[in-house]
């Protein structure tokens, strides 16, 4: 049985709030993008990687979430409201961090609180990509060591095909500093509430074929399929010295996703132009973790060495309703045509599951630097991981894993402008449960240990150009039907390619940022895995006039390569390009921003692909504008 993946991607980065449509015209953050593998900022993004995808693998099952540097189980989207930026890092960019998995990490950074902030900004383009509008505020001083951030923003988000959501989202950041600084504490809370959402349709194909044109506009589309639902993410975050050499990390998280109601729309099977439509439609369901992680590092100078160590306890409570969904199937309709059907008078809802995930790791870390000559890191942590399952009346089984973690990497600055550095590491993932459709239906797979191996370099010419390139090995098992209809553990995943990354400031005024990742995803026998591609490249350009800096323009270049449908099907590689400008200047003496961006500037078309070989229509051509205000 075949789901869309809409209710799925809501958690994450681009799901409900894509950068299409959340732009801020005061920030810029193709200048702010230290390099091609990852950043965001203010509701846009560039670089290869994200928080759902890096190197074909992801950061949220392999835990390598991130808050503030520290560890972090999400199971609501976190509203950009809360957030400064989005960072990913990978190879020699992801050394500073302690206990890393494969593939890389996803670093969220809260928004900063350091200035007085009230800044009004709003975007809004044609109906697929809606209109928002937010308040930005911050207060550096409120008296007795404190300070605040937060925002509140309301958004009307349209889907390529018709679909969309309304929500309204809010944040809340509180520090507190000691006089001397040696206690910070910081308390947050972002919330975000959404009604109407209504996910565009995925299809998955039958023929020989994709498919071929569809309609647009709502019409593949029912009318009373709009979910509702809310995230909420709150946490504590400390920082004391306990001395000049020794100090006190900790955070402590809450992250919950309650749908009250949500539904995707499947066309399944797909061949000749028409397709078979079943809506499903989901009972309240939730998905909540407490998760947190406490560190004692100390630093210590050993003649030319710098030297920390750290010993670190990580951990989370993952407890999930699901299930239960009703499946209404609407028959089979022209995909050219009308698939709009009246609702259902009643719903048939079933029992649902539970599942449970209870992990601790307890670590030791140990990094030593030699100035202008290298680094060395290294860390093991033991882990337990319990996950519980209880089917719709059946009796609850239960799993348990335990595993030795390590990681290990070295750098070394051969010259001047030349580092080389390599890494390896091991991760714990986990697999889930066997299906309904398996012979051991309902049974706990154990968790799975992924390893990464990786050689690269960095080289620096001054000020105006840094490459960084890795050569990468991942590999993890994978879950799937045996002969005897068992879901197991079945064979292995291994992704092995390089990825690129160029930073350059050729002339003033001049930033130009590229990145390429290529690779050979397959499964045991050379298959490849659904959804995958061999190749991407990205090109970002932005120019600022010399004479006039706060006049700038844009291009950015995305390309895609073919994208496994199934074993003997592919969806055509795909390059969107994007035009912008930007002016920055002032109003009585107050900054004002304004943007203009054409997205999809020359129309392309085609198809993406998810993880299960679901097909959903990419974004058309749009022009998009948006204001910012400070006050």
């Amino acid at each position: 049985m075949k789901r869309s993946f809409g209710a799925l991607l809501a958690l994450g980065a681009l799901a409900l709030d894509s950068p299409a449509h959340a732009q801020r015209a005061d920030a810029n953050v193709l200048t702010d993008a230290a390099d091609a593998f990852g950043f965001s900022k203010a509701g846009d993004a560039v670089g290869l990687y994200s928080s759902a995808s890096v190197r074909g693998f992801s950061p949220s099952r392999a835990g390598n979430l991130r808050l503030e540097g520290l560890y972090f189980d999400r199971q609501a989207f976190l509203v950009q409201d809360a957030l400064d930026h989005t960072r990913i890092h990978v190879g020699l960019t992801a050394l500073d961090f302690p206990f890393p998995a494969p593939s890389g990490i996803a670093d969220y950074g809260l928004k900063p609180s350091d200035r007085d902030v009230t800044t009004v900004y709003a975007n809004g383009g044609p109906s697929q990509y809606g209109y928002d509008a937010t308040l930005d505020l911050a207060r550096a001083d409120l008296g007795g060591g404190f300070s605040f951030a937060g925002g509140l923003r309301g958004v009307r988000g349209d889907y390529p095909m018709g679909g969309g959501t309304d929500f309204l989202a809010s944040a809340a950041i509180l520090r507190w500093a000691s006089p001397e600084r040696r206690v910070r504490l910081t308390a947050f809370g972002a919330s975000e509430v959404y009604r109407k959402t209504n996910y565009d349709p995925t299809f998955y194909v039958a023929g020989p074929d994709l498919p071929g044109p569809v309609a647009r506009h709502g019409r593949l589309l029912q009318t009373w399929t709009g979910g509702r639902g809310y995230y909420n993410n709150e946490g504590v975050l400390t920082d004391v010295a306990l001395s000049s050499k020794t100090a006190l990390r900790a955070g402590l998280f809450r992250s919950v996703w309650t749908s009250e109601r949500d539904y995707d729309q499947v066309y399944d099977p797909v061949a000749d132009g028409r397709g078979a439509l079943t809506v499903y439609a989901y009972p309240e369901r939730r998905f909540a973790s407490i998760s947190g992680e406490a560190r004692l590092i100390h630093d210590e100078a050993l003649g030319p060495l710098d030297v920390r160590g750290i010993l670190a306890v990580r951990g989370r409570a993952v407890d999930r309703r699901f299930g239960g969904e009703d499946a209404i199937d609407l028959g089979t309709v022209d995909l050219t045509g009308d698939a709009r059907r009246p609702k259902p008078p009643t719903f048939r809802f079933a029992e649902q599951s539970r599942d449970s995930i209870d992990q601790i790791g307890f670590g030791a870390q140990i990094k030593i630097s030699w100035a202008k000559h290298g680094q060395f890191t290294g860390g093991l942590e033991r882990v337990r991981y319990e996950k519980g399952f209880a089917p719709p009346g059946g009796a609850r089984t239960r799993g348990v894993s335990e595993a030795w973690l390590y990681n290990v990497a070295a750098a070394w600055q051969v010259r001047p402008r030349l580092t080389v550095f390599a890494a390896a590491n091991r991760g714990l993932e986990d697999t889930g449960i066997a299906p309904a459709s398996a012979a051991n239906r309902g049974e706990v797979l154990p968790a799975i240990l992924s390893k990464q191996r990786e050689v690269g370099l960095r080289v620096q010419a001054g000020k105006s150009l840094t490459v960084t390139t890795a050569a990468f090995h991942l590999e993890k098992p994978y879950p799937g039907f045996s002969a005897g209809g068992r879901y197991d553990l079945v064979g292995t995943l291994k992704n092995k390619g390089v990825e690129v990354s160029a930073l350059a400031h050729p002339a003033q005024g001049l930033t130009v940022l590229a990145g390429l990742y290529a690779a050979k995803p397959e499964l045991d026998g050379g298959r490849a895995p659904l959804g995958s591609f061999r190749r991407q490249a990205q090109l970002y350009v932005d120019y600022a006039l010399p004479r006039r800096p706060s006049v700038s323009f844009d291009v950015r270049i995305t390309h895609q390569g073919d994208t496994v449908v199934r074993d003997d099907l592919d969806a055509d590689a795909r390059t969107e390009v994007q035009l912008g400008a930007r002016w920055r200047g002032t109003l009585d003496g107050k900054p004002l921003s304004l943007r203009l961006s054409a997205y999809n500037a020359f129309g392309e078309g085609g198809w993406t692909v998810d993880p299960a070989g679901g097909l959903s229509k990419p974004a058309r051509r749009a022009i998009v504008a948006s204001v910012s205000r400070t006050f």
